[in-house]
């Protein structure tokens, strides 16, 4: 047995309405200031059915940021995969990176109110924090070698101080969103994170032949929005609410 939602709806098709209706609703409102009742109303089901495919409201609230970050993570991938060498995949990585920080949209904003902006009522357990990090730290993985096993290993350090790093600029731009500020903290990250994985593809006993493209013909790694001249101006909204 299941529960749908309109008359004919599969179980599936109505837990995918729930849950697109819970991730922009959490992302507007929080987790406080979203009702059940005002879900239902949204999605047209019955109480009974969020609790029928997520048990409570929290874990409905969990799915909802599981799906968000995945969501986000698949975009990540999708621009790594089709860049032009490691030296791309780097200056792609920092473009999502400024995305998850700027971005308004409610995916971004769940993100944040869970991983850097709590308000203290989300209620997100360790065990789905720590999952979505590891899946981070994954892709992260991937997008700087290209899947290549043994520079994996090397350079899941980077990736984790990456994330680091994400998570610092995510406050501060939270606090105080300057987005000259940002541009200069995704610059210098991408010359340490280029220098690090320079360093792993250089080595005697490496296997990286891909690596050995991040620099440009000039030998500079290319700026972080993939121009040639300063720093974007990146336009924002407005800070998140």
């Amino acid at each position: 047995m299941g529960m749908a939602g309109a008359a004919g709806e599969s179980n599936a098709a109505a837990r995918e309405r729930i849950l697109e209706a819970a991730v922009g609703l959490f992302a507007c409102r929080g987790y406080a200031g979203t009702t059940v009742s005002a879900l239902c109303k949204q999605v047209g089901v019955a109480p009974t059915a969020i609790y029928w495919h997520f048990e409570s409201k929290a874990g409905l609230f969990a799915a909802a940021v599981d799906r968000a970050s995945e969501r986000w993570l698949a975009q990540l991938t999708q621009a790594c995969d089709v860049a032009n060498g490691a030296g791309d995949r780097v200056r792609c990585m920092m473009q999502g990176f400024r995305t998850l920080v700027t971005s308004a949209a409610p995916d971004y904003t769940l993100i944040a109110s869970c991983f850097v902006l709590p308000n203290g009522d989300e209620p997100v357990s360790c065990e789905v924090l720590d999952r979505i990090h590891r899946r981070s730290v994954e892709v992260v993985v991937q997008g700087l070698t290209g899947g290549v096993t043994v520079a994996g290993r090397e350079c899941e350090p980077v990736a984790e101080m990456m994330l680091a790093m994400l998570d610092y600029m995510m406050r501060a731009f939270a606090r105080v969103p300057d987005v000259d500020r940002l541009n200069q903290q995704l610059e210098n990250l991408q010359e340490m994170v280029a220098a690090a994985v320079i360093h792993f593809a250089n080595k005697p006993d490496g296997e990286v032949s891909a690596g050995r493209d991040l620099s440009g013909a000039d030998g500079a790694c290319p700026p972080a929005d993939g121009t040639t001249g300063a720093r974007p101006k990146v336009p924002v909204g407005g800070s998140r609410s």
